[in-house]
């Protein structure tokens, strides 16, 4: 501060007391390095407390998606969530179902947010572990004995107990009074799986379709860090990439945005007989992006059955049409 003596028009002596911005700069340089300091040991301590939380990875391979599972480095990862794109076709969300019931067979719990309801869901699990087809469960060619016995077989039985389905309506306000009920219950951490992320509500009254995608991604991430538990949700992919053949990339997902930025791993899975009704096709899962230390960039192949409602691994490569459109 400077003392500044002035002679005002009537004589008198007056002293202004003027203030001199160097003098205040350093107390300010001084009060920002303390801040700075001090957000540093709260870093510090952030990433001691996140360093102490348990290392969740939820297996899920069992023997049909085991060389996926290894390739993920053991299962998916608290925190994360992963992102598998789908064309529109006949044999929609198998790979998610197939990934849903083995967690249950781990004996982990699942919330399944679907467009689909809960009999719906059962209904394709019944399929993949039993005799019957999906044709004879949904003309009602199982007798209601039967049904009863084939809801006692172990597998069904146990992903019965492991696994919920809600809405895909219901806001994700709501999902954590389910999160935190399934976690209370089992003692474990939950495995969300949503099987269509541009259907997912969020309560914002957002009218343009990627704003909204935008704040449900967010919303869903900021899930996965708070429970520290791993999240799937399956997304539609941008017609132009497969209308006009071209070749998918980061940006495929529909409503493309944040999405694919919220996303610790992202892929596309494509049918080699995309479109036409058959009850067999083989199938590609192309790897997009991989955080590091969720796993390796690579393709895997698989034998999907639509009747069944399986995907199984194969064994050898025959996806020269396939890898030509990526």
């Amino acid at each position: 501060m400077k003392n500044n003596i002035q002679v005002s028009a009537n004589g008198k002596i007056e002293k202004q007391v003027v203030t001199d911005k160097s003098d205040e700069e350093p107390k300010c340089e001084e009060m920002n390095l303390k801040s700075n300091i001090e957000s540093i040991i709260n870093i510090q301590n952030k990433l001691i407390l996140n360093y102490r939380r348990p290392n969740r990875v939820i297996p899920f391979g069992g023997e049909t998606l085991n060389k996926l599972e290894k390739a993920m480095n053991g299962g998916l990862f608290g925190g994360h969530l992963y992102l598998i794109g789908e064309l529109p076709y006949e044999n929609n969300a198998i790979l998610i179902n197939n990934i849903a019931d083995n967690i249950c067979l781990n004996e982990y719990p699942v919330l399944f947010i679907s467009q689909d309801n809960e009999i719906e869901i059962l209904l394709k699990t019944i399929t993949r572990f039993s005799k019957y087809r999906m044709d004879d469960l949904n003309k009602n060619a199982v007798s209601e004995d039967e049904l009863q016995n084939i809801l006692k077989n172990n597998e069904i039985s146990k992903i019965i107990k492991h696994k919920y389905t809600i809405g895909i309506k219901i806001s994700i306000g709501t999902w954590r009074d389910c999160i935190e009920t399934i976690m209370d219950l089992h003692k474990k951490p939950v495995t969300i799986i949503i099987d269509n992320i541009q259907k997912v509500n969020s309560r914002e009254n957002i009218q343009n379709g990627r704003d909204r995608i935008d704040n449900s991604a967010i919303k869903i991430k900021s899930l996965a860090k708070e429970y520290n538990i791993p999240i799937i949700a399956q997304s539609m992919v941008d017609r132009t990439f497969y209308k006009d053949n071209r070749k998918f990339n980061i940006s495929s997902f529909k409503d493309s945005g944040v999405l694919e930025y919220e996303a610790s791993w992202c892929a596309i899975l494509q049918g080699k007989n995309q479109g036409q009704k058959i009850d067999y096709d083989e199938v590609c899962l192309h790897v997009l992006k991989v955080k590091p230390g969720l796993g390796e960039f690579k393709d895997f192949q698989f034998y999907e059955t639509a009747q069944k409602m399986s995907i199984t691994e194969k064994s050898k490569s025959h996806f020269g049409e396939i890898a030509n459109i990526f």
